[in-house]
């Protein structure tokens, strides 16, 4: 299911990013959080701090990436971001590797 939407989110976007990639990291974000099919906030704002970021930062992409305000980002709304921010998406898959990422998300804001 997540690549069905992923291609259909890679069409509304013109992707620039790689399909596997992105539904790798979707997946790795999504997993433990409230449902595997939402990024949940708090996992997002824990990955970035420790690649670095400021929260500052962070709250900038997170409002740019949620874009319907739930409080959670579908794989849509993942791709639109990644595809627009190809940079901050590279660190991302830099530092987020499984064993940088929670697999219970007990840190949402």
């Amino acid at each position: 299911r997540v690549m069905a939407n992923l291609r259909e989110a890679r069409v509304l976007s013109k992707s620039s990013v790689d399909d596997d990639q992105l539904s790798s990291s979707f997946r790795l974000l999504a997993k433990g959080g409230v449902s595997s099919k939402f990024i949940p906030r708090g996992k997002f704002t824990w990955l970035f701090r420790r690649l670095g970021l400021s929260d500052e930062e962070i709250n900038l992409m997170w409002s740019e990436m949620d874009v319907d305000k739930n409080g959670v980002v579908d794989i849509s709304e993942f791709s639109k971001w990644a595809n627009l921010n190809p940079e901050l998406f590279g660190l991302l898959n830099q530092g987020g590797s499984t064993a940088a990422v929670p697999v219970v998300s007990n840190c949402q804001s």
